[in-house]
């Protein structure tokens, strides 16, 4: 939660539910007595059991290794010291193309990021990183008349430069001229 722009709000709610469930158990007639079940989903968390043992959570947690997973995923992790969140976003860039480029062996792959607006920053990154090298179309492998019929339908102008070289964004917008998905 540290680092995250919503982190300290979910940590107080969190630490008041937490209370009134101290203050529940403790007097079984106050006006807080009922019992508390946390449900929490979570994108990445690399902290899950420390987080459960600071909810009390002694059963029901569920955090599914990738070797169970359908498709294999490969996890890398890259640690990095600046606290400042949106400094350290901006210092992931280099790092994230390099590992993408030489580990992604020409395959599709995801990057998880925080927000719309950083996902739109990374693949604008990841741009420009690729196309100061000598393979500026090295994500895009489908036929040019392929790409221009898609970009057609795209609104967004971010995305439609991103995704012209193979690069793109999503996020919960709509990003596509009405009824044409």
């Amino acid at each position: 939660m540290i680092g995250s722009a919503q982190g300290y709000l979910l940590e107080s709610v969190l630490s008041r539910l937490r209370a009134f469930e101290a203050q529940a158990k403790a007097d079984p007639q106050s006006r807080f007595a009922l019992q508390f079940r946390f449900v929490a989903l979570s994108a990445c968390l690399a902290n899950a059991r420390s987080l459960a043992g600071w909810l009390n959570v002694d059963k029901g947690l569920f955090s599914f290794h990738s070797s169970v997973k359908v498709n294999p995923v490969q996890v890398r992790v890259q640690g990095f010291d600046i606290n400042h969140a949106g400094t350290r976003l901006l210092a992931m860039s280099k790092p994230v193309y390099s590992t993408l480029t030489a580990l992604s062996g020409g395959h599709a792959a995801l990057i998880f990021v925080p927000s719309r607006k950083q996902a739109q920053m990374t693949a604008i990154d990841i741009l420009t990183f690729v196309s100061a090298t000598s393979k500026p179309r090295r994500f895009n492998h489908i036929p040019q008349e392929q790409m221009d019929a898609v970009l057609s339908r795209v609104v967004d102008p971010a995305l439609k430069t991103v995704l012209a070289a193979g690069v793109a964004f999503l996020f919960k917008v709509e990003t596509w001229k009405r009824g044409e998905r």
